[in-house]
C-alpha cells in the first residue's frame, strides 16, 4: 500500500452529511464524494478510481489537482455506504483516547470500472421528514438528564 489516504470535510457538508445532504442547494453544490489525486498518478478528471485498503475498496470519480502530495489521496467523508470513506479507514482505537483513527490509512489506487453509487439521504432534499403528528412517547428531561422521577 504505497499511498496515504486522508479523509476530511467539504465546505457544503457537515459530519456524516445526515443533515446537509437533505438541503437541495448543498446537494447540488456537492452531490457525491470523489477522490483527489495528483496529476503524476495518471488519471484525468472524472476517471473511475478504486481506492483499496486492507479494510475495503470503493470506486470514486477522480478530481485531479496539484495541491495534493504525490503520495497522498483525499476522500471526503460525508456520505453513507457504499461510498463511505470510513469503510476504508482504520477502526482500531487509540489506547488513550479510545477514538478510532478514521483520518488516515495506507492505500493503493487502481483504474476502476463503474463509480460506486451514492445512497440517497434518508429524506429527499427539501422534503419534510415523515413523522407522526401524535408522538406517544413521554417528553424528555432538559439536556437528556433523565425523567427526574425519584
Amino acid at each position: 500500500f504505497p499511498l496515504r489516504l486522508t479523509t476530511g470535510r467539504t465546505v457544503a457538508h457537515y459530519l456524516s452529511g445526515n443533515q446537509t445532504r437533505r438541503i437541495g442547494a448543498l446537494v447540488e453544490q456537492t452531490p457525491r464524494p470523489w477522490v483527489e489525486v495528483h496529476p503524476s498518478l495518471g488519471f484525468a478528471n472524472g476517471d473511475p478510481v478504486t481506492v483499496v485498503t486492507r479494510r475495503g475498496r470503493v470506486t470514486y470519480p477522480a478530481l485531479v489537482t496539484d495541491t495534493i502530495r504525490e503520495d497522498t489521496i483525499f476522500v471526503p467523508y460525508h456520505w453513507a455506504a457504499p461510498v463511505a470513506a470510513n469503510i476504508l479507514t482504520v477502526d482500531a482505537l487509540d489506547p488513550t483516547s479510545k477514538i478510532p483513527e478514521f483520518k488516515v490509512c495506507a492505500c493503493r489506487i487502481e483504474r476502476g470500472g463503474a463509480v460506486d453509487p451514492v445512497s440517497p439521504p434518508p429524506v429527499p432534499p427539501g422534503a419534510p421528514p415523515e413523522v407522526s403528528p401524535v408522538d406517544e412517547r413521554p417528553p424528555s428531561a432538559p439536556q437528556g438528564r433523565g425523567t427526574g422521577e425519584p
